[in-house]
């Protein structure tokens, strides 16, 4: 009897059935991937904000001078500012930055002159920084005038 010889490989057709099953997954996992990406892009930028503002406060402190953090809102840039001043800066230079937006990402700011501003005996101007994406997704950053301190709050506050 003669041994009948086996070649390995695949047909034309399990390829066509694999690539249709990896075309649907494309399909179902690609849309959640937007999410996600604009999630941790709206995320970064928080904590960006969060850590310039923590370094205006400590620069007031440690220079003696006003220090803030100016929202260009008009072109969704934010940059470090240092005042010529202990109080009353009436000039202003830039520090750090400008630090754009991500794309996508939406800012709307209540703090006076678009700036949070820190003073050298620790005090802070009032306000709120809200970032948002398509998504509905979030982030209300405050500061709380008597001391400083810089909250972040998912979702927007009152």
């Amino acid at each position: 009897m003669g041994m009948v010889v086996r070649r390995r490989g695949i047909t034309v057709i399990e390829l066509v059935i694999v690539l249709a099953i990896v075309a649907i997954l494309t399909v179902l996992v690609v849309p959640n991937l937007g999410g996600w990406v604009q999630h941790y892009r709206i995320k970064g930028v928080v904590r960006h904000i969060v850590s310039q503002m923590e370094l205006a406060k400590i620069k007031a402190l440690k220079n003696n001078l006003e220090y803030r953090v100016y929202f260009d809102k008009t072109i969704g840039t934010f940059e470090l500012q240092r005042g010529n001043r202990p109080a009353m800066s009436p000039s202003w230079i830039r520090e750090a930055g400008p630090y754009q937006l991500p794309r996508q990402v939406t800012m709307s700011v209540t703090f006076a002159s678009d700036a949070v501003q820190f003073n050298p005996h620790g005090t802070a101007g009032s306000g709120r920084v809200v970032l948002a994406t398509p998504h509905n997704e979030k982030y209300t950053i405050t500061v709380t005038t008597s001391t400083g301190k810089i909250n972040t709050h998912k979702g927007e506050i009152e």
